[in-house]
């Protein structure tokens, strides 16, 4: 079948809408290099900003030229390609009121997303984030010293997310009224912007075993993704979708008349990685 512009301009929206509903905690710590997803090759080296502190100008010791290099570039590999299909025959699209293009799509963009955003959080794990400390999520006060923690572990609360499992983000949510974090948009997207001199804390049940909840700068991870092109052109109808928190779909349409089946498919083509080891402390 031949699916117009239209089609696919609504079907790329309702996919988006399938990415944020997932990927929407990503967006608040993962920095997201998209301006790089047009270079060649299955890996992006991503800039990473390790300053030293500010100092008095000195015009024999601390001047212009007295700059060190404190960039780096950490490769990334595009190294994660998950898919999903789905097929509609004859019987069932005489049977069922399907809209198999628009609402194809947001379903196989929200299962993809899923799998981004669990890979993404899997990260957060001993070897990638050495630092841990004890937390138990007791009380207010508990909730409150996660600023001493971060202080503590060299990193700016300010500029930190907390990312907390389920568990630990209801218990957050019980010691507050909701005039203090921000009224019910915390109950219906977890997350609270600004608690606790943080950024925001989020809430997500994709943190490793064992892990409560992490403290993470908020460039800590760089995540990257390019669309992967059909190489034929074979198919009925192809085109991508780019959610603002980094993840590129891309879509292909196809029949097989043998089987009078109609198929549609999705793929992501990222990857994910810890950028800064002492980035981030981890609530055990």
């Amino acid at each position: 079948m031949a699916y117009s512009d239209l089609q696919l301009k609504v079907a790329a929206e309702t996919a988006i809408m399938g990415i944020q509903k997932h990927m929407g905690a990503l967006k608040e710590f993962a920095h997201d290099f998209k301006e790089l997803s047009d270079r060649k090759g299955a890996a992006i080296a991503v800039p990473v900003y390790n300053l030293s502190a500010a100092a008095e100008f000195d015009e024999a010791t601390n001047n212009w030229c007295s700059g060190t290099n404190e960039i780096d570039g950490i490769v990334v590999n595009l190294d994660k390609h998950f898919i999903k299909s789905i097929a509609l025959n004859d019987v069932q699209n005489a049977e069922a009121d399907v809209n198999f293009l628009r609402d194809g799509a947001q379903a196989i963009a929200e299962v993809l997303a899923h799998a981004a955003n669990k890979y993404v959080f899997g990260l957060m794990t001993e070897t990638n984030l050495p630092l841990s400390a004890s937390f138990d999520g007791s009380s207010k006060a508990v909730f409150a010293n996660l600023f001493k923690i971060a202080d503590e572990n060299g990193l700016n609360p300010y500029e930190c997310v907390v990312a907390l499992t389920p568990e630990y983000f209801a218990k957050a949510l019980s010691y507050l009224d909701s005039n203090v974090y921000g009224g019910s948009e915390a109950i219906r997207t977890g997350v609270i912007p600004g608690l606790y001199g943080f950024s925001s804390v989020i809430c997500t049940s994709y943190l490793p075993n064992s892990v409560k909840g992490v403290i993470i700068k908020k460039d800590a991870i760089g995540i990257v993704s390019r669309v992967n092109r059909p190489v034929i052109d074979g198919y009925s109808a192809t085109w991508n979708a780019t959610s603002p928190d980094g993840i590129a779909i891309g879509f292909r349409a196809f029949e097989h008349l043998c089987f009078g089946k109609a198929y549609l498919g999705g793929d992501i083509l990222f990857g994910a990685k810890v950028l800064q080891t002492n980035g981030g402390v981890r609530l055990v």
